[in-house]
């Protein structure tokens, strides 16, 4: 599942998501520290989603445009506010994701690929290798 051939249907990808999202509300809640992810598995979640919709993977770099813009803007403030930015910067990376889970894939095969089939069947994510 997932990398950076083939496609993904919006099935596996919200179950990918959701995935990550209890690991890290886990992570969270028994940890006395905040648990950050790393980028690459959002990355290997998204690439595979972005060309069941048409899309090249290339366009993932927007979400890590608004990460790191978050990042450089909030430099600029006192560390209160900081933490306002980045926490807005992570509800728009969200939103992209969550987008992501229920935009409607293209029907048929593109140049990434075959259609996965739809639902959590074994060939909801595919690869152009296998």
């Amino acid at each position: 599942m997932g990398g950076f051939k083939g496609r993904m249907n919006r099935a596996w990808f919200g179950l990918g998501l959701g995935a990550v999202i209890l690991f890290l509300v886990a992570i969270n809640s028994f940890s006395g520290k905040p648990a950050s992810i790393s980028e690459v598995v959002l990355i290997f979640l998204a690439v595979p989603r972005l060309h069941d919709i048409g899309k090249s993977g290339w366009f993932v770099l927007i979400g890590v445009a608004v990460e790191i813009g978050g990042i450089a803007l909030g430099s600029f403030f006192p560390l209160e506010q900081m933490r306002g930015i980045l926490v807005l910067t992570t509800l728009a990376l969200f939103g992209l994701m969550v987008w992501l889970a229920f935009i409607r894939g293209e029907p048929g095969p593109n140049r990434w690929g075959k259609a996965p089939e739809q639902g959590l069947t074994r060939k909801g994510c595919t690869h152009p290798d296998a």
